[in-house]
């Protein structure tokens, strides 16, 4: 099995390669030690976007959606896992779906 430190990170992956747009999910936990989790999903943001947030986190996987003519990127879900500061957040556990309101 591969660590972390093996493993290819989102800014590794897609910095410099602003073609997409995408929902990045991942799991989140209610509190350190805690076995409540959610899979959050956030709003369709430009990859550029979610490198300058969340580059450390561990790129998983993803699918292509569609694309968006206005902008020419292409939409996708991406799948990673997050970094340890991202990893435990009650507030967005409880409160993520709040975050697709008005998108």
């Amino acid at each position: 099995m591969r660590g972390d430190d093996a493993m290819e990170r989102l800014k590794e992956k897609f910095s410099g390669n602003n073609k997409y747009k995408v929902m990045l999910i991942f799991n989140v936990w209610k509190e350190k030690g805690s076995t409540d989790i959610t899979q959050v999903r956030l709003p369709y943001m430009n990859i550029e976007e979610v490198i300058e947030k969340y580059g450390d986190f561990i790129y998983s996987g993803w699918y292509t959606e569609g694309w968006e003519p206005e902008t020419g990127r292409i939409i996708a879900a991406l799948w990673a896992y997050a970094d340890d500061k991202h990893r435990v957040d009650s507030d967005l556990y409880e409160n993520w779906p709040k975050l697709w309101e008005g998108r």
